[in-house]
Formats: structure tokens, C-alpha cells, sequence
């Protein structure tokens, strides 16, 4: 028969008078236990130092999340500046190419700027 749990001036029992042995030794337990932890909130170093390791992870402008943030946009623009590295060099390669060679420069400026000689006629086709 399960009875409710009554805190009285004498210890603690259930209404229908049973004493609850094993309940009461993990209760006792678990305050001692919690004593040993409580005493250290009393102490002033221990809340400030607290306060502080809250204030820096949670509240401060450099919180982790920004910093979380903050790597994650270094990362992406390292691999942009990667990037564009490979293609500066490609595009240097390219521009050494055009200008050693008569023949490809004509061909390059014909094609992409639309370059032709002054006897010559052009016709662009544009495809749709």
C-alpha cells in the first residue's frame, strides 16, 4: 500500500506510519553529498570565477558561437583564396602564352574581342 511522504519534526515517515529506511539513507546521502559541493558557492572567488567563465562563453561580444562562426569564415575564405591563386596562375601562364606567340594573340583577340583587319568582314551568329 503506498502511503505520502510526511516531513515532521521526528524524521520522516509515511502517513500510515511505515518508516522508509532505504529512502531515507539515498535522501541523507544525496544532502551530504550536495553539502560538500554547496559549501564552495558561499565562497566569493569561486562565484566571480564562475560569473566570469559564464560571462565569456555565453554573453560576450567574442562568445563561442561567434568564434565557431568566425573560423568557419576564415576556413571558406582560405579555400576562395586558393582558388584564386590557381587561377591567377593559370591566367599568367595564359598571357605568357599571348605574348610569345604572334600567331595566338591574334587568334585570342580575334575570338574573344571580336578583333578583325580592316579588309576583312564579320559576321557574329548567335545561337539561341
Amino acid at each position: 500500500m503506498a502511503g505520502f511522504l510526511v516531513i515532521n519534526a521526528k524524521g520522516y515517515s509515511f502517513k500510515n506510519g511505515l518508516i522508509c529506511y532505504h529512502f531515507l539513507y539515498l535522501f541523507e546521502s544525496t544532502i551530504q553529498k550536495m553539502r560538500k559541493y554547496l559549501k564552495y558557492t558561499k565562497n566569493f572567488y569561486f562565484l566571480f570565477t564562475l560569473f566570469f567563465i559564464l560571462w565569456m562563453v555565453f554573453i560576450d561580444s567574442n562568445d563561442i558561437i561567434t568564434q565557431y562562426k568566425l573560423r568557419s569564415k576564415i576556413k571558406e575564405l582560405e579555400k576562395q583564396k586558393e582558388f584564386y591563386l590557381e587561377r591567377k596562375e593559370k591566367i599568367r601562364a595564359d598571357r605568357e602564352e599571348l605574348m610569345s606567340n604572334y600567331e595566338m594573340l591574334e587568334k585570342f583577340a580575334r575570338e574573344r574581342y571580336l578583333m578583325k583587319r580592316k579588309s576583312e568582314d564579320l559576321y557574329v551568329v548567335v545561337e539561341e
